[in-house]
């Protein structure tokens, strides 16, 4: 029997949690209300957001671009439907840790680590440069507004626990 889409995101929180765990974080996982991090992590006086992503391909969804990105639908002249990206959003949380977790079937977890504005900039240039290359419109569904992150991009950040230093120094000179 497959394993539910939420079942599956329960498994990558409980995995993600105990990584951090790990590593000396305190974990409070934010409940099924929460709409922007599924956890915060603390470590001494450092207060991590956690967005976990969890999927079965190697290429998941991102989820609505709208969150990253200003996007105007436009109901043209000639019947199409067209969508053009005004720019990136200001986000709440850039420094927001993502971790996606990737659970494939018959292997190990695995983790790919980034920050929010990476998730931002990495969802702009590759949303943007699909659209213009089909001429501005979702062949299946003009209304659309999901994307998928690439596995190159996650293979880039696998195993990136080390960024949890950086973002660690990068708090302490603040």
């Amino acid at each position: 029997m497959t394993e539910s889409i939420s079942d599956l995101g329960e498994r990558a929180e409980r995995l993600v949690q105990s990584k951090l765990e790990q590593l000396g974080f305190e974990v409070a996982p934010m409940g099924p209300r929460a709409h922007d991090y599924d956890m915060v992590a603390v470590k001494g006086e450092w207060k991590l957001s956690v967005q976990v992503k969890a999927s079965r391909f190697k290429d998941p969804q991102i989820g609505n671009v709208t969150k990253f990105l200003k996007i105007d639908i436009i109901n043209e002249p000639d019947e199409h439907v067209r969508q053009y990206v005004r720019g990136p959003r200001a986000l709440k949380h850039p420094g927001a840790l993502w971790v996606w977790v990737l659970l494939l079937t018959g292997e190990e977890p695995t983790y790919s680590l980034m920050l929010e504005k990476d998730v931002q900039d990495i969802t702009h240039q590759l949303y943007d440069s699909w659209l213009k290359s089909h001429g501005n419109e979702r062949p299946r569904n003009p209304y659309s507004l999901h994307s998928l992150m690439p596995y190159k991009e996650l293979e880039k950040r696998k195993n990136n626990w080390p960024l949890l230093n950086e973002l660690k120094e990068s708090h302490a000179k603040s």
